[in-house]
């Protein structure tokens, strides 16, 4: 009875874990929400296509100087977004240039319909200083450190209130 018990539950185990795999494989979803914004105590979650938008980016003059973010490539394979924004910001008195690299990659999950963010890179270009955070594949805390070094980069790199308005 107990071995019984024991193998339903492997096959459970089994079942789910496969479940979860194939859910990633589908092709990719641009419209749904990005798993997580509103735990981070966002109102709304923004689509992979609003995170492409270029109207969604940050570009502001300020009185020192200006930032300006650009989209430098977007390709979508396998099921998989794939984003990499040039954020320069130009001091006005120096003309000096500061330039960060972002790198993300988005996947779809049709069972419950919303986008994970598996993978962020953030390059230093002037520095050549760069940190990588990636979906292990299984663990939900995995999956929450890719979400948080996204949730301070997006304040950066875009306008949130465009943002989130789409």
């Amino acid at each position: 009875m107990i071995k019984r018990r024991y193998l339903l539950g492997l096959l459970s185990l089994f079942l789910l874990l496969n479940v979860e795999a194939q859910s990633f494989s589908g092709a990719f979803n641009e419209n749904y929400p990005i798993f997580g914004f509103t735990m981070l105590g966002y109102s709304k979650a923004p689509t992979a296509k609003a995170l492409v938008t270029p109207e969604n980016f940050m570009s502001a003059t300020y009185e020192k100087g200006s930032m300006k973010t650009t989209l430098e490539k977007k390709k979508i394979e396998k099921g998989k977004l794939t984003v990499t924004l040039l954020l320069e910001i130009i001091e006005k008195t120096s003309g000096k240039k500061n330039r960060v690299r972002m790198q993300f990659s988005i996947k779809s999950d049709d069972m419950a319909e919303q986008n994970y963010l598996t993978y962020l890179r953030v390059i230093d270009l002037n520095s050549g200083t760069s940190q990588v955070v990636e979906y292990d594949g299984y663990s939900q805390r995995s999956l929450g450190q890719v979400l948080g070094g996204f949730s301070e980069m997006i304040k950066i790199f875009y306008n949130i209130d465009k943002l989130l308005s789409n």
